[in-house]
Order: structure tokens, then C-alpha cells, then sequence
């Protein structure tokens, strides 16, 4: 009985032991992030959905394989309760390492964008933008005749947008 008793006692003692070092293994992860919220305007409005596009340097990214440059493409969204939308480029928009630039194709919804504002495009329909839209923003690089000549470029696009009074 005596070798029952020390036998039942060092079970218990182990069981005990075990479901307190279980405790000691339990994981608890605990997690935060920060939100933000830019609430637009009602009447009208022309913004990224990412705000990076904005905020941060944006990299034209090489494909080696075709051994060309790949467009950026953002999408935005655009509202005008009064009626289209139009746009302009402020500047000709090129990419330049300081010897070498090649010119930049801007596109906002399909609808090339030029320099200067008598080259004012409609990008936005009245109906389409009174409801309000997203509409996808394209920058295409054109590749020079001779091919890219290596090395770092830095560059810019400067879009001017408008909300046009209906008719």
C-alpha cells in the first residue's frame, strides 16, 4: 500500500507540475496598427487610391527580359458633382540621369495628356464624373531611339486637373 500511495503521489505531483508548465508555454501575440482617413470633398475631387502614388518616389521598373521599362499605372478617383473633368500637363514630363533623358506618355482614364493649358483634355465625362468614378492613370516611358543608356534617373509629372462647369 505504501509503494500505491508514493506511486499515486508522484503521479499527481508530475500531473500537477504539467498543467502548470503548460501556463508557462501558452503564446499571446498582441497586434497594432495605425488607420488614417482622408474623406474627399463632396463637389469635387481627383485622388490616387493609393496616397503613395503622391507621397512617395515612384520607380519605373526594368523587365529585363524585353529589356525596356514598364509603365506605372495608379488608379484614381475622381468626382465632379458639377460636371467633367479636364486635365493638362504643367511641364513636358522626361526622365533624365544627367547626360541621357527619354520623354514620358501620360494617361489619365485613355485620354492622352498634353503640356500646357490651351492643350486642355477632357478625362472625365460630365455623367461619369457626377457620380464619381475610378478611372486608371498610366505613365508610359518612350524608349529613345538608341535604347536606354544605363544608369539612375530622376524625373516628374505635374498634372493639372479642373472641374468644368456644366453647359
Amino acid at each position: 500500500m505504501d509503494r500505491l500511495f508514493k506511486w499515486v503521489l508522484l503521479c499527481a505531483t508530475v500531473g500537477a507540475l504539467t498543467l502548470c508548465s503548460m501556463s508557462v508555454f501558452a503564446a499571446v501575440e498582441r497586434k497594432r496598427f495605425d488607420l488614417s482617413v482622408s474623406i474627399p470633398t463632396v463637389d469635387f475631387h481627383v485622388l490616387p487610391v493609393n496616397p503613395q502614388v503622391l507621397t512617395h518616389e515612384q520607380v519605373l521598373e526594368w523587365d529585363v527580359r524585353r529589356n525596356d521599362l514598364r509603365p506605372l499605372v495608379a488608379d484614381f478617383d475622381v468626382k465632379n458633382s458639377a460636371g467633367a473633368i479636364s486635365a493638362y500637363l504643367d511641364s513636358a514630363p522626361t526622365m533624365s540621369n544627367g547626360s541621357a533623358t527619354f520623354s514620358l506618355n501620360v494617361r489619365f482614364n485613355g485620354v492622352d495628356l498634353l503640356v500646357q493649358r490651351n492643350n486642355i483634355r477632357t478625362v472625365v465625362t460630365e455623367p461619369a464624373a457626377r457620380i464619381g468614378a475610378r478611372v486608371p492613370l498610366e505613365i508610359q516611358p518612350v524608349r529613345p531611339a538608341n535604347g536606354y543608356e544605363a544608369g539612375t534617373y530622376y524625373g516628374n509629372v505635374r498634372m493639372i486637373f479642373d472641374a468644368v462647369a456644366p453647359r
